[in-house]
């Protein structure tokens, strides 16, 4: 198979219409590939997080049944988010600067 047949095979892949794929420079063809691969990276990462979701309610359903989370965990983080004193702030920041190794007069 030609490299031109190969390269608009992969652009219809990718959600590139055939026609716009003989109009593309390989500039603009190579940008449409930089997207794609962005895109199915962030599609990977999502899976990796949802899997480990999953794996951290299947620990607690065989390892511990009774701690097994009432709500799911991304809404307990919501529920819990609050708005922080200037003291929490003023801590969090110190130590967010320490371990970045930062120095605090």
């Amino acid at each position: 198979m030609s490299a031109l047949l190969i390269g608009a095979r992969l652009g219809i892949d990718w959600g590139l219409e055939l026609e716009r794929y003989w109009e593309t420079t390989p500039k603009e063809y190579y940008q449409y590939l930089e997207v794609y691969k962005t895109i199915e990276e962030n599609r990977a990462k999502e899976m990796d997080f949802n899997n480990f979701n999953l794996g951290k309610y299947v620990a607690y359903a065989v390892n511990d049944p009774k701690k097994y989370p009432k709500k799911p965990f991304l809404q307990e983080v919501k529920e819990e988010s609050k708005v922080m004193t200037d003291e929490e702030m003023d801590r969090v920041m110190k130590r967010n600067t320490i371990a970045l190794g930062g120095i605090i007069k």
